[in-house]
């Protein structure tokens, strides 16, 4: 294996690149260097590789902070995005054209391309902290079934439910810090 090529972006993945995230069993599961989409496949034909304990926790662009999990709906299925320190654009997947961070593949109308926007930071202790906005979407940003005033910043707390269109998705931070 020289490379692969992302299903998503149709960009060329190297072998080195790949490599810093195999994990026991030739398993692999890494973010996209480039559109940042999670990828997990398995090398075959070769002998298994050591397993990089690093490589789990941290993703192309930094440390893991905290999680999205998507869930499953008549729209879409379940999905799951790492979120590292700065601020995330999340939103419905575009195939012609996806600056965003937090792409969610969804056939869900009521979410926006750029729905809202999600900041992760480190408070003065080094501990992390999270702030979701709304992107001024159509259907609005909702927390917990309340929704998000224009231009309102609201602190996540783990375990939170955010609500966009029919999309629900959970906050977590990484239990690993």
């Amino acid at each position: 294996m020289k490379y692969i090529i992302c299903p998503y972006c149709k960009r060329r993945i190297t072998e080195e690149e790949i490599r810093r995230y195999v994990r026991a069993g030739q398993h692999v599961a890494m973010n996209c260097p480039y559109c940042k989409r999670r990828l997990a496949f398995r090398i075959l034909g070769e002998e298994p590789q050591e397993c990089n304990e690093s490589a789990e926790k941290e993703t192309v662009s930094g440390k893991i902070y905290a999680y999205l999990q998507v869930i499953e709906n008549v729209f879409g299925y379940a999905q799951r995005f790492p979120l590292t320190e700065g601020t995330h654009r999340v939103g419905r997947y575009n195939d012609r054209y996806s600056e965003l961070e937090v792409p969610i593949h969804t056939n869900d109308p009521s979410v926006d391309r750029n729905h809202c926007l999600i900041e992760i930071s480190l408070d003065d202790n080094g501990k992390p902290q999270a702030a979701i906005w709304d992107n001024d979407s159509m259907t609005g940003t909702f927390i917990n079934t309340r929704e998000l005033m224009p231009d309102e910043r609201h602190f996540l707390r783990d375990g939170e439910v955010i609500t966009l269109g029919a999309t629900t998705l959970i906050f977590s931070f990484n239990e690993n810090d």
